[in-house]
């Protein structure tokens, strides 16, 4: 699968959007990588997995078998729940009163664009 796709992107010159829970597959062929909570883009860039910003990235890379299966705390929400405030908030670790309370904007971290009050 990755060398048909990664010859159909070559050949081709296209792009590609690619969703998946696969990231040897997301890191072997995508330039830039967009993690998604609760239906949100909370951060987007080509370093994402390896320098994560956001806490929620932080957390999934630690829950990985391969750095220690550290499991977030809680749970997500359910599809139906409209929380205020920032969505991974309940589970966050840098959680702090805004959060509760304000969505955040899209902020520009350098290497990455982070939907968090920590780069504001």
């Amino acid at each position: 699968v990755y060398e048909n796709l990664q010859k159909i992107k070559t050949s081709q010159s296209l792009g590609m959007l690619i969703i998946t829970h696969d990231l040897q597959l997301a890191r072997s062929i995508c330039a830039d990588i967009a993690v998604m909570y609760a239906g949100q883009i909370v951060e987007y860039g080509p370093q994402v997995l390896t320098g994560p910003r956001h806490p929620y990235t932080q957390s999934f890379l630690a829950a990985l078998p391969e750095n220690g299966f550290q499991p977030l705390p809680g749970l997500p929400p359910l599809p139906q729940d409209h929380l205020p405030g920032c969505r991974f908030a309940p589970r966050c670790h840098s959680c702090q009163k805004r959060c509760l309370q304000e969505v955040p904007p899209v902020y520009d971290s350098g290497t990455a664009k982070v939907r968090c009050f920590l780069y504001a």
